[in-house]
């Protein structure tokens, strides 16, 4: 049996982070350490055409995705460079190719049922609010309602599916006689 390559993807930048959409569109997010830039790329993964190639935005390296959801990618700035704490939603629209909302108030919570979940922190607890995650638009503020935050995120994560993903494994000759028999007619 011959391995087959589905996806092919090569860049001077280090490989950060790779997402992939409901509806087949990878988005890989490249880094250069040195120059402090992040690009962003996005592929149909099924087609390989490419949408989108070394994207930066305004802000060119304390930002990262949070999250891809019907062909939106949602990202974030940083509160402070060198810190891991987000501050602030910005959408971009991947067929459209442009920033469609931001608000860099909040921070990102989680994406249930087309809605932005997302929060104000203050000085002693945070309060929530749903965003229409087209326009941004605040719709409903939950406030400090931690039991209907934490509810939704049970939900969220009970309904993701981690099936598919593969995690890595150790491998040696003995642990799966049918990939070593695949390996060695692959290197011969």
């Amino acid at each position: 049996m011959k391995l087959k390559k589905s996806f092919s993807f090569t860049d001077k930048n280090q490989i950060w982070r790779l997402l992939i959409s409901k509806t087949d569109k990878i988005i890989i997010e490249t880094r250069n350490t040195e120059t402090k830039e992040a690009f962003f790329h996005c592929y149909n993964f099924l087609t390989e055409k490419k949408i989108f190639k070394d994207l930066q935005l305004e802000e060119k390296y304390w930002l990262g995705i949070e999250a891809v959801d019907n062909d939106i990618i949602y990202f974030h700035h940083f509160a402070k460079p060198n810190m891991p704490e987000h501050k602030g939603i910005f959408a971009y629209d991947i067929n459209e190719e442009k920033i469609i909302w931001q608000n860099s108030d909040l921070v990102f919570l989680t994406i249930y049922e087309n809605k932005i979940y997302a929060f104000k922190r203050k000085f002693e607890g945070q309060d929530v609010y749903i965003l229409d995650n087209l326009t941004g638009e605040i719709t409903k503020v939950l406030g400090s309602d931690l039991n209907k935050v934490n509810e939704i995120l049970n939900i969220v994560q009970f309904n993701e599916d981690y099936s598919q993903y593969k995690y890595p494994e150790k491998y040696n000759n003995n642990s799966n006689y049918k990939i070593s028999e695949i390996i060695n007619s692959e290197i011969k």
